[in-house]
């Protein structure tokens, strides 16, 4: 798949016009207007990262923002809590940002739109959670442990 047709198919899910993305090389759509996605193609790899603020650490006592960058490592270890995307640090904007990196190669049409439903749920799920965590910091290592029992599936 070419970028262009992924933009188009996500323009499609979204009923958004992305055409001019394509020659931008990327965009940001906000969806359930509060969660700010961005796509930026990799024409060199042939990949398309996709990554949205999750929650801003910067102005956090020292103790409570090393706990929560310490949930969100052991929250995503290998993508399996969240479904395949991972959880970063932005040193410059200090704050904990949620990727996934989705390769063009193969990709069908269903495929990409499922893979962005995918991201934008897995946001929504985390960044609610780190939220709640947040403001809540006696409670962050409790709820982050609770996070950890996902049902794990075996292939």
């Amino acid at each position: 798949m070419e970028f262009s047709s992924f933009l188009q198919e996500i323009g499609a899910a979204t009923r958004l016009d992305t055409s001019a993305a394509t020659d931008a090389g990327g965009c940001t759509i906000v969806f359930s207007e509060t969660m700010e996605v961005t796509f930026e193609h990799d024409a060199r790899t042939r990949m398309v990262q996709v990554f949205a603020p999750v929650i801003a650490v910067g102005q956090w006592p020292t103790e409570l923002r090393a706990r929560m960058l310490a949930s969100v490592l052991q929250l995503h270890l290998f993508g399996m809590g969240t479904d395949g995307s991972y959880f970063g640090f932005d040193p410059e904007s200090e704050r904990i940002v949620f990727f996934r990196s989705i390769a063009l190669a193969e990709l069908t049409p269903a495929q990409a739109v499922q893979a962005v439903e995918s991201f934008v749920n897995q946001l929504d799920r985390w960044q609610a959670h780190l939220v709640r965590a947040a403001t809540a910091p006696g409670d962050a290592a409790n709820q982050a442990a609770q996070s950890r029992e996902l049902p794990m599936q075996r292939a």
